[in-house]
């Protein structure tokens, strides 16, 4: 576990600005067990039961010693970043081990579209090298590209608000004694 970066959650840090962060430790004084047991107990299981009297928006799932967060709203941003975790025990409570991570739906998909894209910027490319010079072949790819990349980067960055509700409500199931906003 020596590559784990641990910082102290309650100070402002730089979680990365990929579709992976870097993947962060929170230490508990909970065991385990109470530990995902609590964080059970307060995540809304679906959309369909969160009420409008709800203490938080804060959705999730559990399996085994993982868990998933993320953060409910009227509009799903889809480049937001979900926080994933692992619980481990650790001397006198618990280490919770997360990062955030993008969508895989999302990554495949943006994946496929820098293929698609590729394509034609590709064929501009050998169009060089033969007789019919082709450069909005390369111009017109690397514009969507780039503003493709600026529209992730966007989302990310617009994300980081809930990335910070996210880690704020795990912080408080752990213990700390962070308020919920």
């Amino acid at each position: 576990m020596s590559n784990f970066f641990s910082p102290d959650p309650l100070q402002e840090t730089d979680p990365g600005h990929g579709a992976i962060s870097q993947t962060m430790v929170m230490d508990s004084a909970l065991s385990k067990e109470e530990f995902l047991a609590l964080l059970d107990s307060s995540i809304i299981k679906s959309r369909k039961s969160s009420s409008a009297g709800a203490v938080h928006n804060i959705a999730g799932r559990i399996r085994e010693d993982r868990f998933m967060l993320t953060r409910l709203a009227g509009f799903k941003n889809g480049f937001a970043r979900d926080l994933h975790g692992t619980v481990v025990d650790a001397g006198s409570g618990c280490q919770i081990i997360y990062r955030f991570e993008l969508n895989a739906i999302v990554r495949m998909m943006f994946t496929c579209w820098c293929v698609v894209v590729m394509i034609p910027f590709l064929a501009g490319l050998a169009s060089i090298f033969g007789e019919e010079k082709r450069l909005e072949l390369i111009a017109g790819p690397l514009a969507l590209l780039a503003g493709g990349l600026f529209v992730i980067n966007l989302g990310i960055s617009k994300g980081r608000v809930e990335e910070e509700a996210l880690e704020n409500f795990l912080a408080k199931v752990a213990g700390m004694g962070v308020g919920y906003n």
